[in-house]
C-alpha cells in the first residue's frame, strides 16, 4: 500500500505559498472566515485548504494529474475498478448539466434534445473552468448557438451574447 498522499500534499504544499487567490470559493481559501470566533475555529482545522481548480491542484471534475492518483489510490485501496471524491455546491451542479449536455462528440445528448423541444435558440454558460473547459462547446450545434463565458476560457474578453 501507498504511503504517499498526493493531493493533501500538494494542497498543503500549495497553502505554503501564500499565493493571491482570484479564484472560487469566494472565501479565499478561508481568509473570509476570520470575521468571527467561529470562523477562526474553522480556519484554524480546515478553512486555508479550501482551494480549487489552480495549477498544480488538478480539477477535482475533470482530474487528470494529483486528483486522479490520489482517486486511483482510493479504488486501489477498496478494490474498486473507479474511485471519485464528490463534493456539494453550485460547481458541481453546473458541471454535471454542462457535462451531460456535451457528450465527447457533437451527439445530440437529452439535453439538446430538450434545449430543441423549448424551442431554445441560444445557450449561455460558464462557471467551467480548468482542464474542464476543454470539453466546452462553442458555436452553433444542431440550430442552437452555445456560448461558453468563463473568464479562463474567453481570456478575460467580454463576450458579445445578444
Amino acid at each position: 500500500m501507498s504511503k504517499r498522499i498526493p493531493l493533501l500534499e500538494e494542497v498543503l504544499k500549495y497553502q505554503k505559498e501564500k499565493n493571491l487567490i482570484l479564484s472560487m470559493p469566494g472565501n479565499k481559501s478561508g481568509i473570509g472566515f476570520l470575521r468571527d470566533d467561529i470562523g477562526k475555529e474553522f480556519v484554524n482545522n480546515m478553512g486555508f485548504l479550501d482551494i480549487t481548480e489552480v495549477d498544480p491542484l488538478d480539477n477535482l471534475h475533470c482530474p487528470e494529474g494529483i486528483i486522479k492518483e490520489a482517486q486511483d489510490l482510493l479504488a486501489k485501496t477498496y478494490g474498486s475498478k473507479k474511485a471519485y471524491f464528490v463534493v456539494n455546491g453550485s460547481t458541481a451542479g453546473n458541471l454535471a448539466s454542462i457535462f451531460d449536455a456535451f457528450n465527447e462528440g457533437y451527439e445530440e445528448s437529452e439535453f439538446m434534445k430538450i434545449f430543441k423541444e423549448y424551442n431554445v435558440e441560444k445557450v449561455i454558460y460558464g462557471h467551467l473552468h480548468g482542464l474542464g473547459r476543454f470539453k466546452a462547446k462553442t458555436g452553433i450545434i444542431n440550430e442552437i448557438e452555445y456560448i461558453m463565458t468563463s473568464c479562463d476560457f474567453i481570456d478575460f474578453n467580454p463576450v458579445r451574447i445578444l
